[in-house]
């Protein structure tokens, strides 16, 4: 058998094709980076130009017993800050305990910059150290709020026409699919299920914020652009395709670029519906990975093999008997897990896994420009007539300036519409919005394949 891990493979394939490859697949994963972010920016420079950097501090409260609590209250903050720095890390704070604890597990590549970020602060905390704390925070809150709102104007404004007449070609075809999209985006919201609720997460993990610091300015999983932004049209397979293209993007990052049945997927996915037709619609991505974990030998097809019909068939959901040809397995789940909270989220993209979410969706989602923000959700329609289920693939993430107060990050997503949906399939959720509309679904994360 062979076995593909993310941190590295035993594939025998011939050196060059491997060179060849990732040379194919760096380049469009380069370009694609270089256009979205421009994208993501322009967007971000739009939303923040001429907000104020302003913030409510809330006063701080005097204490009761003369300040004999203080000690109490600093070892709390230090033990706070401990745990705050592990989750920075990607650790678990609950192993942190002391601050040796915390020097054994640092690891994190962003130190420099952590530090950097850490000595920025200290000094407009210096600059307003005789201001009163409530006074000092807002001040030095603002600051960081203008320099955020200053480098993302430098952004758009530094080579920007540069890179709009690089890509020109790219930006056209995305265009032109846009029109089209728009003209049937009525049809993508009769595909919204209710999707099953496997192992809910608890109410506090799914309201919880990220605590995690977000040190560089974006991030995307590697290879994660590799793969073709494909189209569900008229079928509530959106499960299937956000768990096909996971898988995808692990071949891809290790230098397999495979085209894979989103089909078939679908029919692991409803087990009560693999021998007999049924007529419940959607699925959820748990039940195919764990079908493909658990069937022996390789069971993912080629979409070649195995064709998506982009149109339903009445009363068979599953479209049963599927041809001979898909069981023409090429790729098998090895290992996946599902993740609680936002912090988790962000920690897998990291490590460069990508993760499928289950989200509702907000007017604003369907016709969109590259920011995807919770304020402006209502945007476009009734928010309570889209509360229906949708799964995505996140891909990476996004610091957003604090003067939008919509969170630290926006997650950056692969959709299953086409080109046509935000800018070639492609937009950022902001975290306020995740907090809003996530299902209480856990998210999926793939974490070994085999072929």
């Amino acid at each position: 058998m062979k076995y593909i891990f993310l941190s590295f493979t035993l594939i025998p394939i011939a050196f060059s094709s491997i060179l060849v490859n990732q040379d194919q697949n760096s380049s469009k994963q380069v370009e694609l980076t270089e256009i979205l972010t421009n994208i993501f920016y322009e967007e971000l420079y739009k939303k923040t130009k001429g907000l104020s950097p302003e913030i409510e501090v809330r006063k701080s409260k005097v204490s009761l017993n003369n300040g004999h609590r203080g000690k109490m209250i600093i070892e709390q903050m230090k033990q706070k800050n401990r745990e705050k720095i592990a989750r920075m890390r990607g650790f678990d704070p609950d192993k942190v305990k002391r601050g040796s604890d915390l020097v054994k597990l640092q690891k994190d590549d962003n130190k420099d910059i952590l530090v950097k970020m850490n000595e920025e602060k200290k000094k407009l905390e210096e600059k307003y150290k005789d201001l009163p704390p409530e006074m000092r925070a807002k001040k030095v809150w603002q600051d960081q709020a203008k320099v955020e709102m200053e480098n993302i104007r430098k952004k758009v404004l530094i080579d920007h026409k540069e890179w709009r007449k690089k890509h020109s070609k790219t930006l056209n075809e995305w265009e032109e699919k846009k029109k089209t999209y728009v003209k049937q985006a009525d049809e993508y919201k009769k595909t919204l299920i209710n999707i099953p609720l496997i192992l809910p997460v608890a109410f506090k993990d799914i309201k919880k914020d990220v605590e995690i610091e977000i040190t560089k300015d974006y991030h995307f999983v590697a290879s994660s652009l590799v793969p073709e932004v494909r189209d569900q049209q008229f079928r509530p397979t959106c499960s299937s395709f956000a768990g096909v293209r996971s898988v995808e993007i692990l071949l891809a990052q290790n230098q397999k670029k495979m085209d894979l049945s989103e089909q078939y997927f679908y029919w692991a996915s409803k087990p009560k519906c693999q021998t007999r037709k049924c007529l419940n619609k959607g699925s959820w991505v748990g039940n195919g990975l764990k079908y493909s974990q658990e069937v022996g030998g390789l069971d993912i097809p080629l979409e070649k093999d195995c064709h998506y019909n982009q149109y339903p068939i009445p009363n068979n959901e599953t479209q049963i008997p599927l041809k001979n040809s898909c069981s023409k397995g090429v790729v098998k789940i090895q290992n996946f897990k599902y993740l609680s909270t936002l912090d988790e989220v962000i920690s897998s993209l990291k490590n460069d896994k990508p993760v499928v979410a289950s989200i509702k969706l907000t007017p604003n989602f369907y016709k969109n420009k590259g920011i995807i923000l919770a304020k402006e959700s209502n945007i476009g329609g009734e928010l309570n007539s889209h509360a229906n289920g949708h799964a995505v693939l996140l891909i990476g993430y996004l610091k957003l300036p604090k003067v939008l107060n919509e969170g630290s990050v926006c997650f950056i997503t692969a959709n299953s519409w086409g080109e046509g949906w935000g800018n070639g399939g492609y937009s950022c959720l902001s975290e306020k919005w995740m907090l809003e509309n996530r299902k209480r679904n856990p998210f999926v994360v793939v974490d070994q394949i085999r072929i």
